[in-house]
């Protein structure tokens, strides 16, 4: 999978670079590539992709949340796969292990394919704690896992 955080900054550019990954040899029936652009560039990059499928960073559940997008909508828009987890969204938003179980249920539950994303800060690697971060991470979310074929991780 390829996660462009909040990148890039135009549409044009989401495009090209959705453009370039299908010029890739590789070939769709051998391997799945999933990219995950921002959510104003997903529908853009979709145009450009026929091999590679385009995923949603962070799904929600429906209501009033402002800035979320929900797994309905990302299904309406003809996605199949989010990313859950990334360090930013743990780190620099502080979303618990808590709220990121319900976003893998709330997406699995809907049908989606889900990447889950797990891993330790440079500071925790360093104290010799990956593998105990690691294992609190994936512990908090085993009870929210109802079809493991649904799921990936990064």
């Amino acid at each position: 999978y390829l996660t462009w955080k909040c990148n890039p900054k135009t549409v044009a550019e989401a495009q090209a670079l959705a453009k370039a990954v299908e010029g890739g040899a590789w070939e769709a029936s051998k391997v799945d590539v999933v990219l995950f652009p921002v959510a104003l560039h997903a529908l853009p990059a979709q145009q450009e992709s026929k091999k590679a499928k385009i995923g949603m960073q962070n799904p929600y559940k429906a209501g009033a949340f402002t800035g979320e997008v929900s797994v309905d909508q990302i299904k309406d828009a003809g996605m199949e796969w989010v990313l859950v987890g990334h360090s930013e969204r743990r780190h620099v938003f502080k979303e618990s292990d808590s709220l990121l179980a319900e976003r893998v249920k709330l997406s699995q539950d809907s049908g989606l394919q889900v990447i889950y994303c797990i891993g330790e800060l440079l500071e925790e690697r360093e104290a010799g704690k990956t593998n105990d971060v690691c294992a609190q991470q994936l512990d908090a979310v085993l009870g929210s896992i109802s079809d493991w074929s649904q799921n990936g991780y990064g």
